[in-house]
């Protein structure tokens, strides 16, 4: 039930969330010459860094241009360096191809490791959103949007306001159930 509309209402409405991403992926093999990895190319703006704290190591992160224009580049992480580049080669200006779809590597992420729950936080492949809907997935429509309160302390205030939002976008009545799930940092934490 997430649109465009409803990101583009919660980044320009939302007063307590200081960064706002769109979210689609889809799962599958990527290849780079001889080499295959099985990962997935999750669709996002580049709110997505500050929301997960990732940062650029080298390269750089796509543009609004990139986005408007759903231009074939991504920026990845350490796992998939490793995995597709294992010869040491600089991944940057290099091709690695999903869904038959050419990419272009035009950033690599600083290595953040394993979480908590032991999921590998390098294993990523990040591009524009409206690439990924377009040219893999072909929708319309949103996996998830990703925000982050001004600070820990609003959160619970901006979970209210986005779903006052949400609400509003889906013309939702009152006593009607909400059609859409907001998830705390905790919450899907605990979930993994």
């Amino acid at each position: 039930t997430l649109k465009l509309e409803n990101f583009e209402a919660v980044r320009s409405q939302a007063k307590l969330v200081s960064a706002v991403s769109p979210n689609v992926s889809s799962s599958g093999q990527l290849i780079a010459g001889a080499n295959n990895y099985p990962s997935q190319v999750t669709g996002v703006n580049q709110d997505y860094l500050h929301i997960r704290q990732l940062k650029i190591k080298d390269g750089t992160m796509f543009t609004d241009n990139d986005i408007k224009t759903s231009a074939k580049v991504c920026v990845i992480g350490k796992t998939i360096v490793e995995n597709l580049f294992p010869d040491g080669t600089s991944p940057i200006g290099k091709i690695i191809r999903f869904h038959q779809v050419p990419f272009k590597v035009i950033g690599v992420l600083q290595p953040k490791g394993y979480n908590a729950m032991g999921m590998d936080q390098d294993a990523i492949v990040l591009a524009p959103y409206t690439t990924v809907m377009k040219r893999l997935l072909a929708q319309n429509y949103l996996s998830m949007i990703f925000a982050s309160a001004v600070s820990e302390e609003y959160s619970p205030v901006a979970v209210e306001e986005i779903s006052q939002i949400l609400r509003r976008e889906h013309n939702l009545k009152a006593g009607q159930a909400d059609d859409f799930t907001i998830r705390t940092q905790e919450e899907i934490s605990s979930m993994l």
